[in-house]
């Protein structure tokens, strides 16, 4: 994914902390002084509390940036840099590790740590921790990557009420983590998942009486969006955890898998259906070797289910009886019955399906899909870093553009202590 939309900057330049992305994700000072461009942390209760909001509560991805100047004293403990309450964590360890987690998939903390004694206590450091929203996290100090991870299966949970996120300790109500010394810049960004529409081919815009059409005879045969957005939902989930499950293990694993990706998503933007077809196998046989039979059955069956109420519950159903019913002819025909092959064609995809006789004549891209050089797995350049670790800080801002006065008050929101979580990310 790619991990670039900023939804939180503080700088503590002014009288609060003010959030300048524009996302309004302001926070309250409790027992913490700003001064000289930097929020001073003593300890104790002290921390910037951001409250939860729709913008981090819908991270699938997370990449956070703080800058800070540690100055430990007392007991050897955790030092909490930012922690969204059931989500994220980024933490210096007693060992002077750097540690980023997640709340993934399954409930579990997990992420990547770094040597130990890396922290130098009194001296500015950078420290930076990206989850992928699939399987991969990173964490970087002053630029420099220190851990990695590849086998923890996203995505990341949203920061959840009733505590939000905290920055300087941790979010729950009790004292814990509490850091000590200067934080004078942190940012939070999360997944662009809008970023495909920048691969919608413009073709498209071709066919616009034909998608019309198709939306007509969807709503004649009984459309509820529910069930549509409860499908496509169940379709991105599967896609997620299938990924992340052949991405996991090695370094070695996840360059695979993204090869994988890359020869999908190009095989779509030139239309290429050999090179698709050849990809979907080999990502079958990878599934097949790396996940057990039993949830694999389990998977396919939640997703014939959450398929079931759509126009493609036929067609799914008619392939799984096999025999007959599962050959390409007769498949054809019923997306035609359906009506889905108008869909495919509106949307530029008519070229997946089997030409006349079986036989591909290797119609490959039709000529109006663009194809302008670049890698489609990213919108950035050749030579810019991967979508799993974002892009360069600052160049995408997608908050509103209501702006506010840098110097006024946080939200400041009250709130009633929840039922206590003893849970710990690291």
């Amino acid at each position: 994914m790619i991990v670039d939309r900023l939804i939180l900057h503080h700088t503590y330049q002014g009288a609060t902390a003010f959030d300048v992305s524009q996302n309004h994700n302001h926070g309250t000072l409790e027992d913490v002084t700003l001064g000289g461009g930097a929020a001073h942390f003593s300890g104790g209760p002290g921390r910037v509390r951001v409250p939860a909001s729709a913008t981090l509560a819908s991270m699938r991805a997370v990449r956070t940036t703080v800058r800070f100047n540690w100055q430990p004293t007392g007991p050897v403990r955790r030092y909490n840099l930012i922690e969204g309450y059931l989500s994220f964590a980024l933490v210096i360890n007693p060992d002077a590790s750097v540690e980023g987690t997640i709340l993934d998939r399954g409930g579990t903390w997990g992420g990547a740590q770094s040597a130990p004694g890396l922290v130098t206590a009194g001296q500015w450091h950078e420290a930076t921790f990206v989850h992928d929203g699939i399987s991969a996290c990173r964490v970087d100090l002053d630029g420099v990557p220190v851990a990695e991870a590849f086998d923890i299966l996203g995505p990341a949970q949203g920061v959840q009420a009733a505590y939000g996120l905290a920055i300087g300790h941790w979010p729950d109500p009790d004292d814990r983590y509490s850091f000590i010394g200067d934080i004078d810049d942190i940012r939070v960004w999360m997944d662009r998942p809008e970023a495909v529409k920048d691969y919608a081919e413009t073709c498209c815009c071709d066919h616009g009486e034909l998608i019309d059409q198709a939306f007509t005879d969807v709503r004649a045969k009984g459309f509820h969006a529910l069930a549509y957005r409860n499908a496509a939902e169940a379709l991105y989930d599967l896609g997620s955890k299938v990924f992340g499950q052949m991405a996991s293990g090695t370094e070695a694993d996840r360059v695979h898998a993204l090869d994988l990706a890359r020869q999908f998503a190009l095989s779509v933007k030139r239309g290429d259906r050999a090179g698709l077809m050849s990809a979907l196998d080999t990502a079958g046989h990878l599934v097949q070797s790396k996940v057990p039979a039993a949830e694999l059955a389990a998977d396919g069956n939640a997703l014939v289910a959450a398929l079931h109420p759509t126009l493609l519950g036929p067609v799914v159903e008619s392939a799984l009886k096999g025999g007959a019913n599962a050959t390409p002819a007769h498949l054809e025909k019923l997306m035609e019955r359906l009506g889905i092959d108008q869909w495919a064609k509106g949307f530029c995809f008519d070229w997946v399906t089997p030409p006349p006789g079986g036989k591909d004549t290797g119609r490959g891209k039709p000529q109006q899909h663009p194809d302008n050089g670049t890698d489609p797995t990213t919108d950035h350049g050749a030579g810019d870093p991967p979508p799993s670790w974002g892009a360069t800080p600052g160049q995408y801002d997608d908050g509103d553009n209501s702006g506010g006065d840098p110097n006024a008050d946080g939200p400041g929101q009250d709130r009633q202590p929840g039922q206590h979580d003893d849970r710990s990310p690291a």
